[in-house]
């Protein structure tokens, strides 16, 4: 994600940053890439949640942390360890490649997205999150088929 350029992005930005988000409250940014395609087409807006606990984050979800001075948002492939320091790969449901984070590091969790075209997804509902561990299938095979090509994404 690019920096915002709303006032409200900004606000939901520095809000997500400084860990001021509290579990359950919920703002607003812009996608500005493609990283999470066709899920989250570049010019979505995402709706994302504070954690309520970093242990009771699942594969499937779509996460947002920090990379450097950007917020990224990806998909959670698989995990190991305990509780906030559970540590997890993450991919973008594109052509990103793969990489690992801690729980503890999760900022926020994406729970909806407004797409360019209006259409509005509610991330939390059952059908969602089954499509979402079909999402993580489809990456894992794809980022296991370019290690075994010597690609490492």
């Amino acid at each position: 994600m690019r920096p915002p350029e709303t006032p409200e992005a900004i606000e939901a930005q520095w809000q997500l940053l400084h860990r001021r988000l509290a579990p359950g409250e919920r703002v607003a940014l812009p996608m500005r890439t493609g990283s999470m395609a066709p899920l989250i087409p570049a010019g979505s807006e995402i709706e994302i949640t504070g954690l309520r606990d970093a242990a009771r984050l699942e594969v499937g979800d779509v996460v947002v942390f920090r990379r450097g001075e950007r917020l990224v948002a990806h998909r959670l492939l698989f995990g190991w360890g305990l509780g906030a320091r559970r540590w997890f790969v993450e991919r973008g449901d594109g052509t990103s490649p793969a990489g690992r984070i801690r729980a503890g590091d999760v900022l926020g969790v994406v729970v909806a997205v407004r797409r360019p075209d209006g259409q509005h997804e509610d991330l939390t509902t059952a059908g969602a999150r089954r499509r979402g561990r079909a999402a993580v299938r489809r990456s894992l095979r794809r980022w296991l088929a370019g290690i075994v090509r010597g690609r490492g994404r």
